[in-house]
């Protein structure tokens, strides 16, 4: 089965996570004299994938804590992990500034917003204003903003839904292997069994660790392919052959089109359903532990993912 795509975490991490009081916080605190943004990551960590790019002042809402990352979502919808010693409380747009030399300008709604008819939240509300919207600026009055909308209407806007700069869009995903995100490979490693992965790294990304700690799964940033790495402790009585039989009568395969057999590993390959998938199993001397590999990915995908196959397995093979 092909793991679903989602922004998860290991269990120990997840068991660790603080819930945290929903609240509007903003980034800020960058370098503007180098990169000027935050990145957000599928993960609590550097080593999780960079999902998008966060301006100053974007405003988002903290939904929860882990160690020194806050996972938060932006009044877009796209939600992640961002380190959080650049977010700060409250809305960062303070009144003072919003001074004469705005008026006139072009602002935005980081929030949806409510467009009210005087500068206060008991008076009517005209309409709802998406996040996003581009306004412009015709007075200022205590903490409210007089604006023209792009349909023409006049009303004001809170200022702490009021952004200087448009939203940051989120990359659009892509739907398959690209040969740019199969170019970087980073080793996932079990320091308990030995087993060590090759593995192209902004293809795949960890998913929920066993709690066994024996091993890892990757699912693709795309969500149509999923990757398994583990360590199988053995039984004395166990042979290479008992195990290659298991597997067989127990991997969920249609057809095994492909299954060579040596003294000290097999491979088995073949079809389930619309995607390939590619099964290697390793004996090492002096272990009573075997080592395997699961790779599973649209038949559709043959034509780049051939070759991350062949070097995974020759890598995986050379441990």
């Amino acid at each position: 089965m092909v793991l679903k795509r989602h922004a998860t975490v290991s269990a120990a991490i997840l068991a660790a996570v603080l819930a945290s009081p929903l609240k509007a916080d903003f980034v800020t605190g960058l370098d503007a004299t180098g990169d000027d943004f935050l990145a957000l990551r599928s993960g609590p960590g550097t080593e999780f994938m960079m999902l998008s790019k966060l301006v100053p002042n974007t405003q988002v809402t903290v939904v929860e804590s882990y160690e020194n990352w806050r996972r938060v979502e932006v009044a877009d919808g796209r939600m992640g992990w961002a380190y959080g010693r650049y977010i700060a409380a409250g809305s960062p747009l303070e009144d003072a500034i919003f001074g004469p030399e705005l008026i006139g300008t072009d602002v935005y709604t980081a929030l949806r917003a409510s467009l009210r008819q005087g500068p206060d939240r008991g008076t009517e509300r005209r309409a709802w204003l998406e996040a996003g919207s581009r306004l412009v600026v015709i007075d200022i009055q205590d903490g409210w903003v007089q604006v023209l909308t792009g349909s023409g209407q006049v009303g004001y806007v809170n200022t702490r839904r009021i952004s200087l700069a448009p939203p940051v869009v989120a990359p659009t995903l892509p739907s398959g292997p690209t040969e740019a995100l199969l170019q970087n490979w980073s080793t996932y490693e079990n320091q308990s069994y030995g087993t060590r992965l090759n593995y192209p790294s902004d293809y795949f990304l960890p998913e929920i660790t066993p709690a066994a700690g024996n091993g890892q799964a990757f699912s693709s940033v795309d969500g149509h392919a999923s990757l398994i790495v583990a360590a199988l402790p053995l039984s004395g009585a166990q042979t290479l052959e008992q195990l290659r039989q298991h597997d067989i009568e127990n991997g969920s395969y249609d057809t095994i089109t492909y299954q060579p057999v040596r003294d000290t590993w097999y491979v088995l390959s073949g079809y389930s359903g619309d995607n390939i998938f590619y099964r290697r199993v390793e004996f090492r001397a002096g272990q009573n532990t075997a080592h395997t590999f699961e790779l599973r990915f649209p038949s559709a995908d043959k034509g780049l993912m051939d070759n991350v196959v062949t070097r995974m397995s020759r890598a995986f093979a050379d441990n």
